[in-house]
């Protein structure tokens, strides 16, 4: 055989090997996906149920653990929260759009602390938002558009 015979035969030899190659790792992960890991409802229900989730020692045996039951410490607090209906588990949300405040009907804002940084949206077709140092006691307008806002503590219990 000619020296391009050689090149043009290695070439298909190689073809054909990552070909093979390629259709192995496809049908591997064929099996992985059709296989995958059945959620324990028992076990859930028993780590939402528990009085302390984070320190359950809910270890998994001859499977790969799903997100919920391998998270831990907060992320599994969190999980745990929101299993149980709580959609903001952190207090994070706060209060988005509501009526204009005056001041004599503030929007309230809920806190656990004596103040809290408060960001006005004062035209909602706007990209700029104004900030605002919000403290106790009595409402604050906003310095762009006058919207006014008062802090209400709540001693709600934080659940982390």
């Amino acid at each position: 055989p000619s020296a391009s015979e050689r090149i043009l035969f290695a070439m298909a030899f190689l073809a054909r090997r990552a070909v093979v190659a390629a259709t192995r790792s496809l049908s591997t992960a064929r099996c992985l996906l059709s296989e995958a890991p059945k959620v324990n409802s028992e076990l859930r229900k028993q780590i939402i149920d528990h009085p302390d989730p984070v320190t359950l020692d809910a270890g998994i045996e001859g499977r790969i653990p799903d997100n919920f039951e391998q998270a831990t410490g907060l992320e599994r607090q969190e999980m745990v929260e929101m299993a149980q209906g709580n959609d903001d588990p952190f207090g994070l949300e706060g209060v988005k759009w509501g009526p204009f405040g005056t001041k004599t009907n503030p929007r309230l804002v809920p806190s656990h602390f004596d103040e809290r940084v408060v960001g006005c949206c004062c035209d909602p077709e706007s990209e700029v938002i104004s900030y605002i140092n919000l403290q106790a006691g009595e409402p604050q307008a906003c310095p762009s558009c006058q919207q006014y806002f008062q802090l209400e503590k709540t001693d709600k219990a934080i659940t982390w």
